[in-house]
């Protein structure tokens, strides 16, 4: 078996990275922008929190090919 281990460094404080991952308007603006992804509903508080339940809408995205 294998493990990756690896540690991403943010130019903010840990406080201000905690508010931007805990909630979910922001997964739009970590997302690849290849992937469609659209909240459809979830229970209205501004940030998540342990047993939220939220409903997304994802369409994967299609991969062109181009053979030479």
């Amino acid at each position: 078996m294998y493990k990756l281990d690896y540690i991403q460094e943010l130019p903010i404080s840990l406080e201000e990275a905690r508010d931007f991952f805990s909630a979910p308007v922001n997964l739009e603006k970590i997302k690849p922008l290849t992937l469609a992804f659209k909240i459809k509903h979830r229970q209205g508080r501004e940030k998540m929190y342990v047993g939220e339940w939220i409903t997304y809408k994802v369409k994967p995205y299609r991969a062109l090919w181009q053979y030479k």
